[in-house]
């Protein structure tokens, strides 16, 4: 997991508890009229809207932190893909050399290959006859 990821995450849990303490202490300190007159019914309704509150904070923060990029491999070679398809939608997608031509193995626009991704991350949706192809090296 990646610095950035974790700060996301770190910044989600402390919204989701700050948002706890407002909405508690709002629900304590504002004379709403629709709370209840006794002091542990009272607690109880406030309590409970506090927690709504703050889950409903740190659902949203947990999205935002999970969209996060995760940490690149340290030679930097990380291919992510993603498709969809949907009626007669054809998406095919490689991640790794496949320029090469078949016959010979080599590039088709001259020099040195890259080299294949270390890390492959794939996701694909397909629909009705939506078709999907994909490669997570050298197609040759």
């Amino acid at each position: 997991m990646g610095s950035s990821r974790q700060a996301r995450w770190v910044a989600g849990v402390a919204s989701s508890l700050v948002a706890f303490g407002l909405l508690l202490w709002l629900g304590q300190a504002a004379p709403f009229g629709w709370l209840p007159d006794g002091e542990p019914e009272r607690w109880a309704v406030v309590v409970a809207f506090a927690t709504l509150g703050a889950t409903a904070v740190l659902a949203a923060m947990g999205w935002w932190a999970a969209q996060a990029p995760a940490a690149s491999p340290a030679s930097g070679r990380e291919v992510r893909l993603s498709a969809k398809a949907s009626g007669s939608g054809r998406v095919t997608q490689t991640a790794g050399s496949h320029y090469r031509t078949p016959s010979t193995g080599k590039p088709t626009t001259g020099g040195a290959a890259p080299p294949l991704p270390e890390h492959v991350r794939m996701k694909a949706t397909a629909t009705e006859d939506g078709r999907i192809d994909q490669a997570g090296g050298d197609r040759t």
